[in-house]
């Protein structure tokens, strides 16, 4: 028998805090590698407890990282 495990990023914009499941994902906020793939997906899309939108957490990933990351402007998806 194999365990599998799921990080569930986010359920619609739904608020979760279980024992075993926190929803959205605790640190999603502050991963590149989360966070490119949903602004490619769904560039519209706002964090259910801040509001931002997905752009707003890699601009500010970037402002405190040194390095340039180029994000698609609006509408070139």
């Amino acid at each position: 028998l194999r365990t599998i495990d799921l990080d569930l990023i986010l359920y619609g914009n739904r608020v979760i805090e279980e024992k075993d499941l926190v929803v959205p994902h605790p640190r999603y906020r502050q991963r590149a590698f989360v966070l490119l793939p949903l602004l490619e997906i769904a560039p519209e899309l706002t964090d259910p407890e801040s509001g931002k939108k997905i752009r707003e957490f890699l601009e500010e990933r970037c402002e405190r990282q040194e390095g340039t990351l180029y994000l698609p402007k609006k509408g070139d998806g």
